[in-house]
């Protein structure tokens, strides 16, 4: 994940989408890698039933995920980014959302949509 020019700074970007929805078919098997090139700051993601609004601790509304990274973080200079990789999954029909669950970063818009048909 990394933030492009004039794109908020607490995003989901997939390829130049700022926080994207993804349509998915039932019975897919899905897996999210996460890059986060944000130097001292770290992002997670995490895929939830629960939809926005997300109160400033979202923390604790996303637990437990139905899939996620945990929090990734990006300490060393000398590495472009961090990256972690959710477990493969498939989820049932209907709408789920991607949110990074570092406290306040979903409820500042750092969430995506996913629908599965």
């Amino acid at each position: 994940m990394t933030v492009a020019p004039r794109v908020p700074e607490k995003t989901f970007e997939v390829h130049g989408a700022v926080n994207p929805t993804i349509v998915s078919l039932v019975g897919a098997k899905v897996r999210f890698k996460l890059a986060n090139a944000d130097h001292g700051m770290p992002h997670g993601l995490a895929v939830t039933p629960k939809s926005p609004p997300y109160p400033r601790n979202s923390k604790t509304e996303i637990k437990p995920p139905i899939a996620g990274t945990g929090n990734v973080s990006h300490e060393n200079p000398r590495m472009d980014l961090q990256v972690a990789t959710t477990r493969w999954f498939t989820l049932k029909p209907g709408t789920y959302y991607c949110v990074c669950p570092v406290p306040t970063q979903a409820h500042d818009g750092m969430y995506g949509k996913i629908i599965v048909k």
